[in-house]
């Protein structure tokens, strides 16, 4: 039976039984006064019409004034009724909410509450909390000073919880981006938003060769931010310190701090939010000798709303945040071995069936384009570490030479390691004179490389030696109707 009509039952019960016990058991049939129940016998008779009540003065003589018979109420069901109705309300409050969801009944509630339920963070209420604010938003039902006011709030609270490493919740930066999609927020407030979201750290291998290539890394997150894209980073590296160190991480007094000018693009983008990190990096030519560095990188970070207006050339950010990154660099002799290499062709094939090549595709963009793919080593046979080449198509210029991607991979033995390489290319129609053009297959070679093997040059012992190539059947070219840097 619905809990609806249990409730309508012990209601209607609960009030009979009230009644039914009030009007109580007739005891006599003496004449009893209706107003006080003061008992009339010898007092009053029925022929009289003059008579007042001696104990409250009512007249006698009025229709219905005169009652028979002294009552006594039943105490029993009167007790009766009134538990029926307590248990009418309960089972019809329980009815009601298993008929009406939560998200409906936050439709109902006032916006203070759902404000105080969602900077409440409870990870059950909040993001329902979200959702109903996130609607009032949009129909514009929550606009102006209050809409304002709960964004101050959202943000002091962000402050702290960055401050004290406490609890966040991506719903509450929802509501923020929200206010701005609505256009209730000022650049001011937007960009103290990300400003209180976003996190940069230093990366980079930890040791190279001398002369060799490196690549300065500025990790990019939001771990104060919303659960879906928050802003894009435009990154300038405006100096890079080498400062010579000694093994306990002291400068040295004999050896000067020169600034090196990075190489490179001088503007570089990252997308911040959706609870996701990225990392770009600047390509630098070590002209430094062989010693222990820290590497102190000024970065000026321009922050935009999105990727069209950050591309432009003459795009000014909303707000700049300047920081400086460092991390220790070892520069090693060129000469030394760090690693022993193992030249076994026969572990060419295991080693083949280890690495793994998925999601090529040519990108384009304003500024250029590029070969990107996956490359994932699945329990390799013998720790292996490869730099990753181009072969230009048959069909292109015969003056071409292998294009070297971005990044490489080091996989101990046993180990499941996968990353994103790329190979970088001038335009599409660049892309199209190296690659052959759509629908011809793609072909790569993964050179065994040195340089990889020091990013882990602690762990690996052995390396396998061999140099590999693969022939990539699928590949996917932009849509050629659709602008580069427009959404498809």
């Amino acid at each position: 039976m619905p809990l609806i009509t249990i409730a309508t039952v012990c209601l209607v019960l609960g009030v009979v039984l009230l009644l039914w016990g009030r009007a109580g058991r007739r005891l006599d049939d003496h004449p009893v006064c209706r107003g006080c129940r003061f008992d009339l016998v010898g007092v009053w008779a029925t022929d009289q019409t003059d008579t007042l009540c001696p104990e409250c003065g009512t007249d006698l003589g009025d229709r219905g004034a005169v009652r028979v018979g002294n009552r006594r109420r039943r105490g029993g069901a009167m007790v009766t009724g009134g538990v029926c109705l307590v248990a009418a309300m309960v089972v019809g409050a329980l009815g009601v909410t298993r008929s009406v969801s939560t998200s409906q009944l936050y439709a109902w509630a006032p916006t203070w509450f759902l404000a105080s339920e969602l900077l409440a963070m409870d990870a059950d209420r909040a993001p329902l909390a979200a959702g109903e604010l996130d609607l009032r938003i949009l129909d514009q039902s929550l606009a102006g000073e209050p809409l304002v006011e709960l964004v101050d709030r959202i943000l002091d609270t962000q402050l702290a919880a960055r401050e004290s490493g406490g609890r966040w919740l991506s719903e509450l930066g929802d509501v923020v981006l929200s206010a701005r999609g609505a256009g209730h927020l000022d650049d001011e407030r937007m960009v103290r938003f990300i400003q209180q979201s976003a996190s940069f750290t230093p990366g980079g291998r930890s040791s190279v060769h001398e002369g060799a290539m490196w690549i300065n890394t500025i990790g990019t997150r939001a771990p104060f931010g919303p659960s879906h894209d928050l802003a894009i980073a435009s990154l300038t590296p405006n100096e890079v310190r080498f400062v010579p160190i000694d093994d306990q991480g002291r400068p040295r007094s004999d050896r000067p701090v020169e600034p090196e000018p990075p190489l490179g693009p001088s503007r570089m983008f990252s997308q911040l939010g959706g609870g996701s990190s990225g990392s770009v990096g600047i390509h630098q030519t070590i002209g430094r000798p062989p010693g222990r560095y820290r590497v102190e990188t000024d970065w000026r970070i321009g922050l935009h709303a999105d990727f069209a207006a950050a591309a432009r050339d003459d795009a000014e950010p909303i707000g700049l945040v300047e920081v400086t990154l460092s991390h220790v660099l070892e520069i090693v002799d060129a000469d030394v071995q760090l690693v022993r290499l193992v030249p076994d062709p026969a572990l060419k094939d295991d080693v083949r069936a280890a690495i793994e090549i998925s999601n090529a595709r040519v990108e384009a963009w304003d500024a250029g384009a590029a070969l990107n793919m996956t490359l994932m080593v699945r329990e390799a046979p013998v720790a292996v570490a490869f730099d990753v080449f181009l072969l230009p198509s048959d069909s292109a210029e015969t003056t071409l030479e292998p294009m070297r991607a971005w990044s490489g991979i080091v996989a101990n033995a046993g180990a499941n390691q996968g990353t994103g390489v790329g190979v970088q290319l001038d335009s599409l129609e660049h892309a199209e004179r190296v690659l052959g053009g759509p629908g011809r297959p793609v072909r790569i070679r993964l050179t065994s490389s040195r340089e990889q093997l020091l990013r882990s040059s602690s762990e690996i012992e052995e390396a396998w030696a061999g140099a590999l190539e693969f022939v990539i059947e699928q590949v996917a070219w932009p849509d050629p109707s659709v602008e580069p840097g427009e959404l498809e």
